[in-house]
């Protein structure tokens, strides 16, 4: 795991009043989604996207 420091431009009275912890449990499911989206978009580039859908369709009849 990484730690990072970040320089918010928010006033310490708004910071005290906020559960920083929620905070940086919702960034790190943001930047996990994020990465995931990368990841994906990776391994379907190049494909043709809707004969999968098709394919998908067809195998589970969603």
């Amino acid at each position: 795991m990484s730690e990072i420091t970040v320089k918010l431009k928010i006033p310490d009275e708004v910071l005290k009043q906020v559960d920083l912890n929620r905070v940086v449990e919702r960034l790190e499911r943001e930047i996990m989604l994020e990465y995931n989206l990368k990841k994906l978009h990776g391994k379907f580039r190049g494909r043709n996207l809707e004969k999968l859908l098709e394919e998908v369709d067809e195998e589970w009849g969603i």
